[in-house]
């Protein structure tokens, strides 16, 4: 009996470990997003395999994040709504690859 009571315990260990993980922002996971979603109409990153097509582009990411109030916060909650003007070409997103996404963003201004 112990040692079921010691297995149990490791596994919701493991499974607590996990979930305090899934709820942190990926920026690595942003980034792969954002090149396949959002490269279309801004540029994401450096190495970016292809110009936007939409011209006038939108913002580059670089651009967005030098904006002082381009906070991880603001910009997930930016992101999760669609963009002004009602754009049918913006992606829905969910709210992790909101975040995802939001914490590439400040990541770049580190970078620079």
């Amino acid at each position: 009996m112990p040692a079921r009571l010691g297995a149990l315990a490791g596994v919701a260990a493991v499974l607590v470990a996990s979930v305090g993980r899934a709820g942190e922002a990926d920026p690595a996971a942003g980034r792969a997003f954002a090149m396949q979603a959002c490269a279309g109409c801004h540029v994401v990153g450096l190495n970016q395999p292809s110009a936007p097509w939409r011209q006038p582009p939108g913002p580059s990411f670089f651009d967005v994040a030098k904006e002082p109030q381009a906070s991880a916060g603001w910009l997930a909650n930016y992101l999760s709504r669609t963009h002004p003007g009602g754009d049918d070409s913006y992606p829905p997103l969910t709210a992790a690859q909101a975040s995802d996404i939001a914490t590439y963003i400040t990541e770049l201004r580190r970078r620079r």
